[in-house]
């Protein structure tokens, strides 16, 4: 963590580079995966800064006399409205509820990001089962939703799953969030995610089984 910067080494090998992979977590609720070099093999030059695409704050990696330095700006920070994470295995599970949420607008983005070794994937036929939301209304009551769009449907029989991948889907609350208040969001994940093992020949399951809650207020 670095003012206000989470930052992920991420557990990836180049073929004749030395360097790392970093997962950048902004406040605002965005994602970045930054490289650095350090040397390669038959290559003169080396990437020995970079820098984000995201511009406030910007984030940068940077190598210099043989030290690795995490680098932000200050004097600019966009921030989201809350964000709450999870950290699940090799799985991170993200609720961000942004800055400009209101009633008529009232959704929140879910993010499954991951950060273990790279991995190939396998479709499978059917999409993946519904997750259940539970939302606790600012009148006490409560009310269930069923959101397909949780859990990532590998469509592409072979996909590779590098670290950073990240899955984003927007939470549609606009049939349960009617009147303003305090809401209380609990949601439900259980997803099965099909990994390809091509020693054994055959398809390993990766289940992602866990809760993940946030509280806000909408007007």
């Amino acid at each position: 963590m670095l003012k206000g910067e989470e930052f992920f080494r991420l557990p990836v090998t180049t073929t004749g580079c030395l360097g790392d992979w970093f997962l950048v977590l902004f406040p605002d609720g965005a994602t970045e995966v930054l490289q650095i070099y350090y040397v390669c093999t038959g290559t003169p030059a080396n990437k020995s800064l970079a820098l984000s695409k995201h511009s406030c704050p910007k984030a940068g990696l940077q190598y210099k006399e043989g030290r690795l330095y995490l680098l932000v700006s200050k004097g600019c920070v966009r921030t989201a409205k809350k964000i709450i994470s999870r950290h699940v295995d090799d799985w991170l599970i993200r609720l961000i509820v942004p800055e400009n949420i209101t009633l008529k607008n009232p959704k929140i983005l879910y993010e499954l990001i991951y950060v273990g070794a790279p991995f190939p994937a396998a479709s499978v036929l059917m999409p993946a089962t519904s997750c259940m939301i539970l939302v606790q209304k600012p009148d006490g009551r409560e009310a269930t939703i069923y959101n397909r769009g949780i859990c990532p449907w590998i469509r592409e029989n072979t996909s590779y799953i590098l670290p950073g991948y990240t899955y984003k889907h927007w939470i549609d609350l606009s049939e349960v969030a009617v009147k303003p208040g305090t809401y209380n969001i609990t949601l439900q994940v259980n997803c099965i995610i099909h990994k390809i093992n091509y020693r054994t020949e055959k398809v390993e399951s990766l289940e992602i089984n866990t809760s993940v809650g946030v509280v806000f207020e909408l007007s």
